[in-house]
């Protein structure tokens, strides 16, 4: 996995022997197993899913940061694997980095990031990482620049909550259904969709995320039929693990209405398709109408 990853950052233009060299070279067993046992000087923190590791956070605790010295922990490594990217993996293990350095009373933390990688920057912007200078990673004669950030380890995550929708929240809602880039209304399905809405609101709940004092996505159940009538993120929010924990929400509405499975349809080829696909949804077939794959969860 850290091959993987690691090629997925820096081969931009394609594998070359200097990458596969230093891959053979760095992320070795024997390495891995010299670091993992050095327990005073680091610790490993992974994400598994049905016992099979997703991804994994090393925290150096003798590491001075070069444009501080006196900030000595680094996060050395986050890598989530790329099919499990987007699902909140990264700011858990982040998470959980930040509750062993409180508990040694170790006050910041940081780490670098390749300068070209901006998903990553963004995703480290949106958790409170700060810029602070660059170091070089050199390989074969060629620099490539990493972004410094550093940020407090009891730094206060944003205000995020997960709450029941009111009669307020409705045009917020209304407004994250009609921004999504995937999965559209159609101008004939407006009016179902609109009066399917009417109905939950008065009979059922919509679960919304709200996060810096504005809703930024929101799931719903039709306890009529077992469907999970949405699941929508902000496009400014997505990423962030918040579909993730609301699906779990709508599906327990479905279970308490009396059904053993959920249904969910979403359009072929869309982030949706394999957001469900990895969350152990199963593929039952197509929508006569629009094609759109059906998929089905047991509860």
């Amino acid at each position: 996995m850290s091959a993987q990853v690691w090629l997925h950052t820096y081969a931009t233009a394609g594998v070359r022997n200097a990458f596969s060299n230093y891959v053979l070279s760095e992320f070795t067993a024997e390495k891995f197993s010299t670091d993992i046992a050095e327990k005073h000087r680091r610790i490993f923190i992974k994400c598994e899913k049905s016992q099979h590791m997703v991804g994994y956070l090393r925290l150096d605790f003798e590491s001075p940061c070069p444009s501080d010295p006196n900030v000595k922990t680094e996060i050395a490594t986050l890598y989530v694997q790329e099919h499990h990217a987007r699902q909140g993996i990264g700011r858990g293990l982040l998470d959980q980095a930040a509750l062993a350095c409180r508990t040694r009373n170790i006050p910041d933390f940081w780490l670098s990031v390749n300068h070209e990688n901006q998903n990553a920057i963004r995703f480290y912007d949106s958790l409170g990482f700060k810029r602070a200078g660059s170091m070089y990673f050199e390989l074969d004669g060629e620099k490539h620049e990493n972004f410094v950030l550093r940020r407090s380890t009891n730094q206060p995550a944003s205000s995020r909550m997960i709450r029941k929708a009111t009669t307020a929240d409705r045009p917020r809602i209304s407004e994250i259904r009609n921004a999504v880039r995937e999965n559209k209304l159609s101008p004939g399905s407006v009016s179902t969709v609109a009066n399917t809405a009417r109905w939950i609101y008065d009979n059922g709940t919509f679960w919304v995320w709200e996060e810096e004092g504005a809703v930024q996505g929101f799931a719903v159940a039709d306890t009529r039929d077992g469907t999970i009538f949405g699941l929508f993120v902000h496009p400014d929010h997505e990423g962030r693990g918040i579909a993730r924990a609301l699906l779990p929400l709508a599906c327990s509405d479905l279970k308490r209405a009396g059904f053993t499975f959920a249904t969910l349809n979403t359009g072929p080829g869309t982030r949706a398709e394999r957001f469900y696909r990895a969350d152990g949804w199963t593929d039952t077939g197509r929508r006569d109408a629009d094609g759109e794959i059906i998929f089905e969860k047991a509860l």
